[in-house]
């Protein structure tokens, strides 16, 4: 009975360890991942005002038919919209009403970064960044990514994690019964010598 406590002990000390550890890194890989994304987001947006600034300078020199900058710009996962700042789609030539909203927002912040709800579907984070054409004109880029993302590479860590955890307990179960059973014996005998 005192091996088996002392394993069940053993046991519990590791196992709240590891939940805490496990907790602390969860909330710190999520923000990790977040942080990931929106910079992802921001650089999708960049290549968006690049691409909108090569767009005009084209179509100011163009002679004949030219391929639209922004149309040919792609970013896997990535829905990218070039708006005025009266929040008017530009490129595509529709966009969502949220996002049209933000838009107003970023022409009047300069910047602006949001996670929308779409219901019975994955959350979608946008940055959106005002910026100047080279003729002077005002324009917003905007990025949106699902969220989903974030959570398939969380489900994955959660199973890694999970996996060791339950190794370690599993290790720590057999080593704490070899250390129980040690200790336990020494104070056998000496019962027994007494």
């Amino acid at each position: 009975a005192l091996r088996l406590r002392l394993t069940a002990w053993y046991v519990g000390t590791l196992g709240l360890i590891l939940v805490l550890l496990g907790m602390g890194l969860f909330v710190v890989v999520r923000h990790q991942f977040a942080r990931q994304l929106d910079l992802s987001l921001q650089q999708a947006t960049l290549e968006l005002e690049r691409a909108a600034g090569i767009r005009e300078q084209e179509a100011k020199s163009a002679e004949g038919a030219v391929v639209d900058a922004v149309d040919e710009l792609h970013i896997p996962d990535r829905q990218l919209y070039l708006l005025d700042t009266a929040g008017a789609a530009v490129k595509p030539s529709i966009a969502p009403a949220w996002i049209r909203d933000e838009a107003r927002r970023a022409a009047r912040a300069g910047t602006v970064d949001a996670l929308h709800h779409i219901p019975h579907q994955a959350p979608v984070r946008l940055h959106a960044e005002r910026f100047t054409l080279p003729s002077g004109t005002p324009m917003v880029a905007a990025a949106t990514a699902d969220q989903v993302e974030l959570e398939d590479q969380y489900a994955a860590l959660i199973v890694v994690f999970g996996g060791a955890a339950l190794a370690a307990l599993v290790l720590v179960a057999a080593g704490g019964y070899f250390l129980s059973r040690k200790s336990s014996e020494l104070v056998e005998r000496n019962i027994t010598d007494m």
